[in-house]
């Protein structure tokens, strides 16, 4: 019994130790638009120097984990690349 609390124990303590650390990261969510306010499709969402990485949906809309200080790159064919410092929640990005 007394392995058992011991174990439960040290169990709860490795995961109260991992919480913040699983706290730095940001969940960005975001439309990207054309200079018309067009939603485009299908744009490259990702995190440089991570395995981030995403696809705009049919309306534009994408939702990226990054981490604490991270930036964000998204890409289009036949347009630049943006790269995102700041984040805001439901933020729009225009090309």
């Amino acid at each position: 019994m007394k392995q058992y609390i011991a174990k439960l124990c040290f169990a709860l303590l490795a995961l109260f130790i991992t919480l913040p650390a699983l706290a730095d990261d940001i969940l960005y969510s975001a439309t990207v638009m054309d200079a018309n306010d067009e939603p485009l499709m299908g744009a490259t969402v990702k995190v440089p120097d991570t395995p981030n990485i995403t696809v705009t949906d049919l309306d534009g809309n994408f939702t990226i984990k990054v981490p604490k200080g991270g930036i964000v790159e998204i890409s289009y064919i036949g347009f630049h690349t943006e790269i995102i410092k700041d984040f805001n929640i439901n933020d729009s990005v225009k090309f």
